[in-house]
Parts: structure tokens; sequence; C-alpha cells
């Protein structure tokens, strides 16, 4: 395997969800979640594999960064970090929640229902005689926020473009930087540096579980959803610990190795505003 999740533990992991989803296909399916090879198989979906050397490393965001790169830049005000509670209004917008709370930090007084309403590009989920049909949560929040039971989530490509398209609202020039497989030693300087971080983990920091739900992508694709994850900000590190605010929970203190496994279980998606 040439993922960051590979291993036989994981491997294991993965023949032992498929057995339970109970799916002709279940385990080139699965992949398609955790973006691994399994067997000699390709996945039907990687979210993320490392560049190849001679690749083209270029993609239409990173133009878009690079145009704005002839902008004045902006420093975050650096405001005391404070909990944006994603309950009750949002039981599944722990990551807007998460982006209003940064960009509160930055100085530019974030509402998360705003954020929601006006900014998040999202795609519904459909119930048809065939199953579900929704999209790819790379590109969009699936479902509905505010909704218990058809809510999803989004990871850090829309929350992106929900904060440049806030920002540019505001005439305010902070640098957004998304990133999908982000190392160890780059967290911690953001930390070390005060920059807070929204991250992709799972609840109370457990082993990743999947949905008995799945929907029809556009491309055709089979995805099925995490049922365990959650976004949070970490924020500072002290000895053995990182400290993250939560949604969900508010203040924490999360040893560094449980964070760290549950924050690479999930692909270690992250977003900074700078």
């Amino acid at each position: 395997m040439s993922h960051w999740m590979a291993g036989g533990r994981w491997q294991g992991r993965l023949r032992e969800l498929a057995a339970r989803a109970g799916q002709a296909a279940s385990v080139a399916a699965l992949a398609v979640v955790l973006g691994l090879q399994v067997s000699g198989q390709e996945p039907l979906r990687q979210a993320w594999k490392p560049q190849e050397c001679g690749e083209s490393s270029v993609t239409e965001p990173e133009r878009k960064e690079e145009e704005r790169e002839t902008a004045d830049w902006q420093e975050p005000v650096r405001e005391e970090l404070e909990i944006v509670w994603q309950l009750p209004e949002m039981p599944n917008g722990c990551e807007i929640a998460s982006l209003a709370m940064v960009l509160n930090w930055a100085g530019t007084e974030a509402d998360k229902m705003e954020l929601w309403e006006n900014y998040v590009p999202a795609l519904e989920v459909r119930e048809t005689q065939n199953g579900l049909l929704g999209g790819d949560p790379e590109e969009y929040y699936i479902g509905d926020a505010t909704s218990r039971n058809m809510g999803w989530y989004c990871f850090e490509e829309p929350l992106r473009e929900t904060a440049e398209a806030f920002l540019d609202d505001r005439g305010v020039r902070f640098r957004v930087e998304a990133s999908a497989g982000l190392g160890r030693s780059a967290l911690e300087s953001y930390l070390d540096q005060e920059i807070p971080v929204i991250v992709w983990v799972t609840q109370e920091y457990e082993a990743p579980e999947l949905s008995e739900r799945s929907w029809t992508m556009e491309d055709g694709s089979i995805y099925i959803p995490w049922s365990n994850l959650h976004c949070v900000v970490v924020y500072g590190r002290t000895g053995e610990s990182y400290q993250v605010a939560d949604p969900l929970r508010g203040f924490q203190s999360v040893e560094s190795g449980r964070f760290w496994e549950s924050f690479q279980s999930i692909g270690a998606h992250a977003l900074v505003i700078w």
C-alpha cells in the first residue's frame, strides 16, 4: 500500500468493515473512502496521494492563490480564541463552527449561521428508488448541517472556499491554506507561532468508523461516509498534549499520540488562516 494508512492493522480493519457492510465489492468500495490499495486492487477513489515526481502540482485553487499573492496580506488580529458551539443549531456543522472560531480569532466577527446560509458550498443528498444520490465532500458540504439525520460533512477545500468568500466580502486579505496529509512538524510549527489550525479527527479520538449508509456520487462511484468524523481547532501544545477547542465539548487537552493517530486516520486534513 502506498498510503499513510498502510499496514496490517488498517488492512485488517478494512476487511472487518467490509464484512460488516456485506457488499459484493465492499473492500474496493471502502477503499474509496480510505484511499487504500488492497490486495492489488486499485481504489475506486483515492482522496489523497503523495505527489509523483514530474507530475504537475499546480491545481486551480493554487493558481487562484498565486493570483492573490500580489495582494497586500494582512495579519490576523489574534483575538482570544473562544468556543463557537455547534449546538443546538448545527448538529452536523462542526467544521462550520470551527471555522467561525478561527475567523473570530482573526478579528472578523463571523457568525456560524451566516457562514452556512451564505457561503458554504453545499450539495443536498437526494433519496431515490435506487438509493441516495450525493456528492464529494472534497468539493461540497454534503447534506444539511442543521439536520441531525440528513447532514454529513465537508473537508478542507469547501471550507477554504467558504473562508475566502467571507473574507473577500469584507475586503480582508488573510492567507487561507488547505492541506490534506499535513505533517506533524508543519502542524506544530503553526502551533509554535500561536496560529490555530482547523483539523478533522474522530469523535473522542477513537478508531474511525464507517457509516452503514452510502450514496452514489456524480461520477457514478459509491461514497461511504465516516460515521464518527469530527472537526475541531487545535491551538497549542504543552508537553505531550495538544490544546483543542471543540465545538461540542469546549476546551480540552488531548494526549499528542492519541490526537495524532486520530488525525492521521482520517487523512490529516487541515485548514489554516494566517
